[in-house]
């Protein structure tokens, strides 16, 4: 039985703050995955590839 797994997941991620301005992405997120003894998936790696960005990056923290 396989103990790993990898999938890839394509989401838009939509951003508004209370001023209305607005900031979009599109990113995709690669995981790793450990299956674990109980049968339950533990993740173990994270890697985020962002294809683009819309709006004003003011508003998302992480680019400040």
């Amino acid at each position: 039985e396989e103990m790993y797994a990898y999938c890839r997941l394509s989401a838009i991620i939509y951003r508004q703050d209370n001023e209305g301005k607005k900031f979009d992405s599109h990113v995709i997120y690669n995981f790793e995955l450990n299956k674990l003894l109980n049968n339950e998936w533990k993740i173990l790696k994270i890697k985020q590839s962002i294809l683009w960005n819309e709006g004003d990056f003011t508003i998302h923290e992480g680019l400040n």
